[in-house]
């Protein structure tokens, strides 16, 4: 019986195919990204994608009903096969790649996994072949280390979200006029964003105003330090006002990064996290 991946070429092919994310967002660009695997049996000496240079541009598409209810779903599809190994190394780098054209620095990587190689008896995601095969970190995650750095021009992310959101916007009849947002220092540890938006809903103009104050601990606990919402049109402000209450109760709020990777049953957490803002805007974390 021939198990999964059968070769290295094998491997990078799926990765390739799996790079396309599901639901209704299509990414143009993808056949810039680089992808190189070895193998060694069952054991993965290296994964790589290497989208340095490439230009990568989304595209949201318009969600079509199915007509499949609650009900009708299709039973999720049975394992046939489920092989251990390590992955030594798992990268992603950039340096950069351009998301809708403004550049974007990512190197993340992931070292010594215990991983499962997994087959099912069809896709997971019916018209999708790839998802009848996936790779899992197995063991709880147990050895494996890494880590983290992405960073970003601070006058990009305003342009680069507006040029992301508009196309989904307009998909749902709103049009996004403008979108200005600055990120700042706050504190050792922490960041303070403000955005203002106008936007255009059938005849309506309506314009509204945002701050926030987030503080990032060193092992990955969010807290909301501050927020505050609000309109200079007067319709809108009466509007947002149920809404400046309940952002009154979002602050002291905190958020763990790392509730998402122990549901995944990962026992590995985040530390050192740090967000840094200067010119740029710099992410970086290490895995352990």
């Amino acid at each position: 019986m021939t198990m999964w991946p059968t070769d290295e070429k094998d491997l990078v092919r799926w990765v390739r195919a799996s790079l396309q994310p599901e639901d209704d967002v299509e990414v143009r660009g993808l056949d810039e990204v680089r992808i190189s695997a070895a193998l060694a049996g069952a054991d993965l000496e290296h994964l790589t994608v290497d989208a340095t240079g490439a230009s990568l541009k989304l595209r949201f598409l318009r969600a079509t009903a199915t007509g499949m209810g609650p009900t009708d779903a299709p039973s999720p599809p049975v394992e046939t096969t489920r092989r251990p190994g390590t992955s030594t190394l798992l990268r992603l780098v950039a340096a950069p790649v351009r998301i809708q054209g403004y550049p974007l620095t990512i190197d993340a990587r992931l070292l010594d996994a215990p991983i499962d190689w997994i087959e099912y008896e069809r896709p997971v995601i019916p018209g999708r072949a790839e998802t009848s095969r996936t790779i899992e970190i197995a063991r709880q995650g147990e050895g494996m280390r890494g880590f983290v750095d992405a960073s970003i021009r601070a006058d990009d992310l305003g342009p680069m979200l507006t040029a992301v959101m508009k196309p989904a916007l307009r998909s749902a009849g709103v049009r996004l006029r403008r979108l200005d947002l600055t990120l700042s220092a706050d504190g050792d540890a922490g960041f303070r964003i403000t955005g203002a938006a106008r936007i255009r809903w059938k005849l309506l103009f309506a314009s509204a105003r945002g701050a926030a104050r987030i503080g990032v601990s060193r092992d990955g606990v969010l807290t909301i330090r501050d927020l505050d919402v609000g309109s200079a049109n007067p319709i809108v402000a009466i509007a947002m006002r149920a809404a400046r209450r309940m952002t009154r109760k979002q602050i002291g709020r905190t958020y763990d990064l790392n509730a998402g990777i122990a549901a995944d049953g990962v026992r590995a957490r985040l530390h050192d996290v740090r967000v840094d803002v200067d010119g740029d805007i710099r992410v970086s974390a290490r895995i352990g």
